[in-house]
């Protein structure tokens, strides 16, 4: 898994972002949420079932930003950001 998230930190890294999402990613809560972060970048992950493709979602940190978890309704695999 480490080799296929290079691609994204290099992207990530060339500073040319502000958001990027990953869909249907083949990690799982076993995964420490360590293992994906990325310098000046939050991230946020929908881990929806263990059986399902996951969501994850890469903000720049110098943009204001909270996750909101109040409009995320169940059985959708989405993340809200404002």
């Amino acid at each position: 898994m480490r080799r296929k998230l290079t691609p994204f930190a290099e992207i990530l890294n060339n500073h040319v972002l502000d958001v990027m999402m990953i869909h249907k990613a083949r990690f799982h809560d076993t995964f420490p949420v360590a293992q994906f972060s990325a310098d000046g970048f939050n991230m946020y992950r929908n881990d929806y079932t263990e059986h399902s493709g996951r969501l994850m979602m890469y903000v720049k940190d110098d943009q204001p930003q909270r996750r909101r978890d109040d409009l995320e309704f169940k059985g959708m695999l989405v993340i809200r950001v404002e």
